[in-house]
């Protein structure tokens, strides 16, 4: 046995003075070296030296592998490799690790790739220094999972590949670190469970962390919180919301006036609702009015009221929505759809808590909280001269800022599986759950209609998916289109295709509800299957996934039903 150094190289051969000498006269004074270099092994022949590795004869240089075999004239020499020692794992800083959490984010989107974020708060009484810390974690972890430092007493780890068992290699980390910091604590966020996204991911995980115990791993479903606001079940998970709704609950203890802004859909509602219902005023009542819901002659009549024989129509005094609610609260949505007179009038109401009904010259002394809502920018409609400066700055007293869902989806996958649930309730129908390629179409999709959108969404999954689990190609096909179009073409969805239309021409049809466009597409769909079914129910049944039972009371409901179908049976017919 003769061992290999670290670094350099062995020459080989007869002569007295080389590393290692061979007793064989066949054999040349100097015939070849083995150099080690890192992890390679080389084995370099002198010229006109007789060598051979593994049967096979070397001219010039090969790279040994453990169990080679070397044949030198009449010696044999084996090469034995020790298993080496692994290098101490890299830790990225904080911008090198955003950009390999991005690449797993990327390879989940196209190859549904899962994996795991744990942020690992080592805490602020820790004495032990970080270059302590960085090789205890280094020699932690896996040789797959990507380290980073955010220099702030805190790392993060990736386990790409790994997410129902992620809490495996985090308990290992954490049990590693408990000699020199026993007081770090995890947060593990899962994707796509938690987002799919780095931000997403990484708040998760960091808030989660925050409320572990000291030596705990805590999972993102540990930071959800629930509000009940009147007779609304209101989820939130993201900090940032959470930070919003701690804000509206202490400006509920003020009465000023509070402007509420925020894209169509994203909730204003709902938090105007939570400022009443967490004020003084919670027992009195709460009207709420949309100001672009009605013509602009008759905006005044329905804030303020109207004295009898005021306008033509006017056959009896009316009270307006500002003195239906004393003591309460009044929520004016779209406020910025307001006309100039309606908003000078607006104004002196706040400023004298008095109202004048139309028509008439007395003023009534009203007690009502106003909050107002505005999807535009009032600081360009005040700019232009569409919105009254002075009405504006009275409103905002106070201002709350509503994120859309694209900026706050750590909050989509709990709020699609409340809304698909309560949907599926309503609709008396068993629960469905969600694949994780269906989740992935929901988490690329860019939500222009933010949480109004992902309910009406789940409302109609629950009514015309009539399977147990919802997969993406149960998902219309603009959903994930912007942002990742190969996704789509690489999930076809259920297609509808519409009925024929006759040349003749026919006036506007009305808006119909949501009802309505539902049972017209069950209707579409199940007209199809009979046809590809050629009129027998077992077969449309199965193409459709309905019970056949459910499917003979739809075809009755809606009179797609002949005595021709109902005789069709599947056995072959005689001649």
């Amino acid at each position: 046995m003769h061992p290999l150094p670290a670094e350099g190289e062995l020459v080989l051969g007869s002569a007295e003075d080389v590393d290692v000498r061979l007793a064989d006269s066949s054999i040349s004074p100097r015939a070849a070296t083995i150099a080690a270099s890192g992890d390679l092994i080389i084995l370099s022949a002198f010229p006109g030296s007789d060598i051979a590795v593994n049967g096979e004869a070397v001219d010039g240089s090969t790279t040994l592998l453990s169990g080679d075999s070397m044949v030198l004239g009449a010696t044999t020499i084996v090469f034995h490799a020790n298993p080496r020692t692994r290098s101490q794992k890299a830790i990225l800083d904080l911008p090198e690790l955003r950009m390999r959490l991005m690449q797993e984010a990327e390879r989940f989107v196209r190859y549904q790739r899962a994996f795991a974020v744990l942020a690992v708060d080592i805490g602020r009484d820790s004495e032990a220094d970080s270059g302590k810390i960085r090789e205890v974690v280094s020699a932690a972890v896996r040789f797959v999972d990507i380290v980073g430092w955010s220099g702030s007493g805190e790392f993060i780890v990736v386990f790409p590949e790994t997410s129902e068992r992620a809490d495996i290699p985090s308990s290992r980390i954490l049990r590693a670190l408990k000699p020199i910091a026993p007081n770090a604590r995890g947060g593990l966020a899962i994707c796509p469970d938690d987002g799919a996204d780095v931000d997403s991911l990484l708040t998760g995980a960091r808030a989660a962390a925050r409320t572990a115990e000291p030596g705990q791993i805590s999972p993102v479903s540990r930071i959800v919180s629930t509000f009940q606001i009147g007779g609304t079940e209101v989820v939130v998970v993201d900090p940032m919301m959470k930070r919003l709704f701690s804000l509206v609950r202490d400006l509920a203890k003020s009465d000023i006036p509070i402007l509420i802004k925020g894209e169509t859909g994203v909730g204003k509602e709902i938090v105007a609702c939570a400022v009443h219902a967490w004020s003084a005023r919670a027992r009195a009542a709460m009207v709420s009015f949309n100001c672009s819901a009605v013509s602009e002659s008759l905006l005044e009549s329905e804030l303020f009221g109207h004295q009898k024989g005021a306008f033509t129509g006017a056959v009896s005094d009316k009270p307006g929505l500002l003195e239906s609610a004393p003591g309460g609260t009044v929520f004016l949505d779209e406020v910025s759809e307001s006309s100039p007179r309606t908003q000078a009038e607006l104004l002196r109401v706040l400023e004298t808590k008095r109202v004048r009904r139309v028509g008439s010259v007395n003023e009534r002394h009203i007690d009502v909280r106003i909050v107002a809502a505005t999807n535009r920018r009032l600081e360009e409609e005040v700019a232009s001269g569409r919105f009254r400066q002075d009405l504006y700055y009275r409103l905002s007293a106070a201002t709350i800022l509503i994120p859309p869902l694209r900026d706050r989806m750590l909050d989509l996958p709990v709020l699609a599986r409340m809304f698909l649930q309560s949907a599926c309730k309503r609709a008396e129908r068993e629960p469905m759950s969600m694949s994780n390629d269906g989740l992935r179409r929901l988490l690329v999709h860019d939500w222009p209609g933010n949480v109004r959108e992902l309910r009406n969404l789940m409302e109609y999954i629950a009514a015309v998916v009539h399977e147990p689990v919802l997969e993406a190609r149960h998902l219309p096909e603009h959903i994930g289109a912007a942002t990742a179009p190969w996704l789509i073409a690489s999930q076809p969805p259920v297609r509808l295709t519409p009925p024929p239309r006759d040349s003749t021409p026919t006036l506007p049809r009305r808006f119909r509800t949501l009802h309505e466009e539902i049972e017209e597409l069950e209707r579409i769909r199940i007209e199809e299957a009979l046809a590809a079914a050629n009129g027998i129910r077992v077969r449309a049944s199965e193409l459709l996934g309905m019970p056949l039972r459910t499917l003979s009371t739809k075809i009755k409901q809606y009179g797609l039903g002949s005595k021709e179908a109902d005789i069709k049976r599947e056995k072959p017919q005689g001649r």
